[in-house]
């Protein structure tokens, strides 16, 4: 899967329709919602998820409907600041995501 000026590591997840996974820092973000808003992509879900189990920490993650299946971003968060950077401005109904994600990982 490519992102158009987006520079991504995706690994394609076995499923039986086209998955890609990446992890991304701050930065791919905010650029990566950007790239999907202007190739014609749409913001399917933002949530949160808890891997301090697992040895990890909190991440937030948003999946895209592209052309070539579905793009799922995960955004580790800092321990200390959970906040991420806002995808509104780019996908106005991820206001309310964000904020249900911000409950839950708050």
């Amino acid at each position: 899967m490519k992102l158009p000026g987006v520079n991504l590591a995706f690994e394609r997840l076995p499923a039986p329709l086209p998955i890609w996974h990446a992890r991304v820092d701050r930065d791919e973000w905010l650029s990566a919602a950007r790239a999907v808003a202007q190739s014609g992509g749409r913001l399917v879900s933002t949530w949160g998820a808890d891997h301090r189990d697992a040895g990890g920490g909190f991440v937030a993650c948003a999946a895209y409907a592209m052309p070539d299946g579905l793009a799922w971003l995960e955004l580790p968060l800092q321990e200390s600041g959970r906040g991420y950077p806002d995808l509104a401005p780019i996908f106005p109904a991820a206001g309310r995501m964000q904020r249900a994600t911000t409950d839950l990982l708050g």
